[in-house]
């Protein structure tokens, strides 16, 4: 599957705490507390602070079709 990664903090709602977030792009399971494998395979962008959660949905679909490309 194709997927979108974050790693790191999320400073847009105040959490600097380290994560790993995996938006896995047209999957409709459930496997969360699930142990999964990825491959990491090229860098977006850095770590970003938005002025709003709409601001940051807007990135994150730019970031989709990034990642669409790269991944084709």
């Amino acid at each position: 599957y194709k997927a979108i990664i974050n790693v790191g903090g999320k400073p847009t709602f105040g959490d600097s705490s380290f994560g790993i977030e995996v938006h896995i792009i047209k999957f409709k399971g459930n496997i969360y507390e699930e142990t999964i494998k990825i491959e990491l395979v090229d860098k977006i962008r850095g770590i970003e602070k938005f002025a709003s959660f709409s601001r940051l949905a807007e990135r994150i679909k730019k970031d989709r079709k990034e990642a669409d490309r790269i991944l084709d």
